[in-house]
């Protein structure tokens, strides 16, 4: 990293991020407009061998690691990996859960370089009463307001999709189909947003604004009718208490 007249080494060093002649690999992935990077880096087994990864950040002044190491798939455990960096410093991604070589689960995260320290990582599990076999999926993120939205399944619905959700950076996570009617949404014509079911085929879109995000909604029922609903989703408008 070079601040015109300094270069500095980033990514992870030292421990196992470091063989014993001196090895080191760090991968950038993602910069944003305020210089923060984040990226990959490999770690080593006592022999030298690149055998694990995890991701880190660094705000010009610090180098943190982001996620667990992962072995590879072969054993139990966790792989994290990035989608999106922020202006604003949200790291933003997927954590797949593997067992026996097969990836089972797959949740969002999202890492805050603002919060406090051991409070960075958020792992969203939403759907199936938060159970870790719900699958998420990202649908919107807004740098604007500093929010992730998106889809959850749970396995024992046959994989049909059950729901969405909204991160809001500072308010934790909240599932859209039980705040609609609440002062979160300024909506029209929306009664639940659970289930694009077999009597609908339906699309939804994102947009950034001043106020909030809009997502549009429009079903077609089997008719062939078209109906299109909006939400406004507004942060500064999360009911009381926030969970």
């Amino acid at each position: 990293r070079y601040d015109g007249s300094v270069t500095t080494d980033i990514g992870m060093a030292g421990g196992s991020f470091q063989t014993a002649t001196g090895l080191r690999s760090s991968t950038i992935q993602f910069t944003n407009s305020r210089g923060d990077v984040a990226g990959v880096a490999q770690a080593y087994d006592e022999t030298g061998t690149a055998s694990r990864v995890a991701l880190w950040f660094n705000d010009g002044l610090t180098t943190r690691q982001v996620s667990p190491l992962f072995d590879d798939p072969t054993l139990d455990g966790a792989r994290y990996s990035a989608v999106q960096l922020t202006d604003s410093g949200l790291l933003i991604g997927y954590r797949e859960l593997f067992q026996a070589r097969s990836a089972l689960y797959t949740h969002v995260f999202v890492w805050d370089s603002h919060a406090s320290p051991g409070q960075e990582r958020t792992d969203i599990l939403i759907g199936a009463l938060g159970r870790s076999d719900a699958l998420n999926d990202i649908q919107f993120i807004s740098g604007q307001h500093d929010m992730v939205i998106g889809t959850y399944r749970n396995l024992g619905m046959n994989n049909r999709q059950t729901g969405f959700y909204v991160w809001a950076r500072g308010l934790g996570t909240f599932d859209l189909d039980s705040l609609v009617g609440t002062e979160l949404f300024n909506q029209t014509g929306i009664s639940s947003l659970s289930y694009l079911d077999s009597e609908f085929t339906g699309s939804y879109s994102f947009v950034d604004t001043a106020d909030g995000v809009v997502m549009t909604i429009e079903n077609h029922d089997r008719a062939g009718g078209l109906r299109t609903n909006q939400l406004l989703i507004n942060p500064a408008a999360v009911p009381e208490p926030a969970s």
